[in-house]
Formats: structure tokens, C-alpha cells, sequence
């Protein structure tokens, strides 16, 4: 594989392994901080939204906050949020929080193949892309990802999409292909890390919470020197909590 330089945060790294994870501050005595998946909502109908509800059910209600209620406000539902926990749990379960800030989350609706248009298919693009760690918790695949820009281009848009494959998805498997597009940013060096959560429960029955599906993911990125096809799989159930690791090959480390 080319050697490529890195500007991402150590956080990536974290996310590969978990979709919560606690941080400490460099040894300084202030409070950890937690970096979790979750959905903004209204808590109390107060009429505006000042709670975020994690994948395993905690509320976790902003007392303090960094950002600005109306940038609260303005999110889109699904969150990657950092925060500190203050207090709790409550008499009812629920933690008290400083919000510290949210990360930039790709939550694109998932498109099934039989309706991209012929031009969706023609910008899909091929170009390799590093899953670092695929994990499913409510309704949401959690992706971490890095991609490679020019050295002075890491500003350019790319365009990343997630693909519902029905022509080889079946009752009881579901396949979804991840495609890339540099678009005019080609052989890039310079490592980025972005994060993505996909809604998997718009696709996947979730009228029976007991039934199990297989789901695979595939994507292209380098095995050793060239650009092979890589893929993950594992069994959702969508009345289960728990976190699902999806397990398969990842392609090269950087």
C-alpha cells in the first residue's frame, strides 16, 4: 500500500473498536469525557431538544452545554456527541450532562439499487475507501471511515453512498454495498477520517423484534499493494440492544 500521511483525530481509532467510548483528558483533572452514538430529542416536551438518547436506552439530559441551543436545535437527529457526565443516574435513570460538541456524522438514507437512475449509477464511483470498523446498534450501521485526499485538497468534496444491493439480498440476508467517489481528487495521500451512521432500520423489517437477519457489507480498499473488495457480516435482530460487531476483512491497516 502507498505510504500516506495522517490527519485525523485519535477519536477514528476509538470508534473502531467501540460505539461508546470513554476519554480522559491527558492525566488534567477535569472530568472524563464520553464520545457515543444517540438521537436528539424534546425530553419533558419543553419544546426544544435537550436530551440525547444513547443506542442502549440512557437519556442523558444537557444541563450545560459548549454549543448553542440553536445549534442543538438544528442537528439532524442522529448524533455523534461528546459530552461529560455530571450527574446520575436519577430516581427515573437519567444522567445529567455538559455537552461539550457534536462530530461531523454522514447519516444519508440508504438508496436500494432498483431505484438509482442511470445517472446516480455513473457518480457512484470505485474509488477505495478504509472502513476501520462496522457496528450496528439501534436501527443505525456505524461506520468510521478514512479516505485519502490530495496533500492540498482536503477540503474537496468526496461523495460516499450507501447502496441497498436487492439484487442479491434476500428474505433473510441483507447486502449493502458501500461506493466512493474522489471525483477529481485521485492517488491521494493524506489520510481523513470522516464518521457515518446509516439507518438500516428503514430498510430491515423492524415489525418482528425477535426475528434475526444476516446483513453484509462490502467496499473496495487496499489489500497489501492493490485495491481488492472487502466485507463484513453479521446477524441483526432488531429487539436486541446489544452492539453487533460486524466481522470479516477490513482490507490493510494504514
Amino acid at each position: 500500500m502507498k505510504k500516506v500521511l495522517f490527519y485525523f483525530t485519535a477519536l477514528v481509532m476509538g470508534l473502531a473498536l467501540n460505539t461508546s467510548c470513554i476519554l480522559s483528558n491527558n492525566g488534567e483533572d477535569e472530568p472524563e469525557y464520553v464520545v457515543s452514538y444517540g438521537c436528539l430529542i424534546d425530553d419533558g416536551g419543553v419544546g426544544y431538544r435537550n436530551c440525547i438518547v444513547t443506542d442502549s436506552g440512557l437519556h442523558m439530559i444537557i444541563y450545560e452545554s459548549n454549543v448553542a441551543q440553536e445549534a442543538i436545535n438544528n442537528q439532524k437527529e442522529r448524533v455523534l456527541a461528546n459530552y461529560t457526565i455530571l450527574s446520575g443516574p436519577d430516581e427515573y435513570g437519567d444522567y445529567y450532562i455538559r455537552l461539550n460538541a457534536f462530530y461531523n456524522l454522514l447519516t444519508d438514507e440508504i438508496i436500494p439499487s432498483k431505484y438509482l437512475t442511470e445517472e446516480q449509477k455513473k457518480n457512484l464511483g470505485d474509488d477505495p475507501i478504509n472502513v476501520t470498523s462496522a457496528t450496528i446498534s439501534a436501527g443505525y450501521l456505524n461506520m468510521p471511515m478514512i479516505a485519502l485526499y490530495g496533500e492540498n485538497n482536503k477540503e474537496t468534496a468526496h461523495k460516499l453512498q450507501l447502496v441497498y444491493n436487492m439484487e442479491e439480498s434476500t428474505e433473510h440476508k441483507y447486502v449493502f454495498d458501500l461506493y466512493h467517489n474522489a471525483y477529481t481528487d485521485k492517488n491521494g495521500t493524506l489520510a481523513v477520517g470522516m464518521y457515518s451512521s446509516f439507518p438500516i432500520k428503514h430498510i430491515i423489517p423492524q415489525d418482528n423484534p425477535d426475528r434475526s437477519y444476516d446483513v453484509e457489507v462490502r467496499w473496495k480498499w487496499y489489500q497489501g499493494a492493490s485495491i481488492g473488495n472487502c466485507g463484513v457480516t453479521g446477524i441483526y435482530s432488531p429487539g436486541n440492544k446489544a452492539i453487533v460487531q460486524l466481522t470479516g476483512t477490513y482490507g490493510s491497516q494504514m
